[in-house]
């Protein structure tokens, strides 16, 4: 079951302003892992292969055995990032609920999962992040991220 408290606040991008609903952009889930080398939380699009190289790095950060760097056609599609940094337990996690494009701006909104009041969660640092795919657009983003508390039994 879930327990609903929601926040909403901004995290670093290329332009945190307000940004009303525009036209919805589909996307899919191309990667997401509770165990990035990324620290800070954030939000980035990715339309080239040498941000991306570097972008994969840090996700692999000091990771003995790394996984090889998914391949992206960027003269077709772009990536949008967003991480939540480091939290302080196993029961946090991310996800990218939409991404939509208006007045030349592509705004990205995601998920924060907390845990709730009667979780039980490993006690080690996570640093979530949630990758998408979508047709690439041009356009500055933009980010929004909720706050859920995730209930447990």
């Amino acid at each position: 079951m879930l327990a609903g408290a929601l926040l909403s606040t901004s995290i670093a991008c290329e332009d945190n302003g307000p940004t009303a609903p525009g036209e919805p952009l589909p996307f899919s889930s191309f990667y997401e892992t509770w165990n990035s080398g990324i620290v800070s939380a954030r939000a980035e699009v990715i339309r080239d292969e040498q941000r991306w190289a570097a972008v994969w790095s840090e996700i692999q950060g000091s990771d003995p055995t790394p996984e090889p760097r998914p391949t992206v056609d960027f003269t077709q599609d772009m990536l949008v990032l967003v991480g939540i940094g480091e939290r302080p337990s196993s029961c946090w996690g991310v996800s990218i609920l939409s991404l939509d494009s208006s007045a030349g701006r592509i705004h990205v909104r995601s998920e924060e999962r907390r845990p709730g009041a009667n979780c039980v969660c490993f006690a080690v640092m996570t640093r979530s992040v949630h990758v998408v795919r979508a047709a690439r657009t041009d356009g500055a983003l933009s980010s929004e991220i909720v706050s859920r508390n995730v209930g447990c039994p």
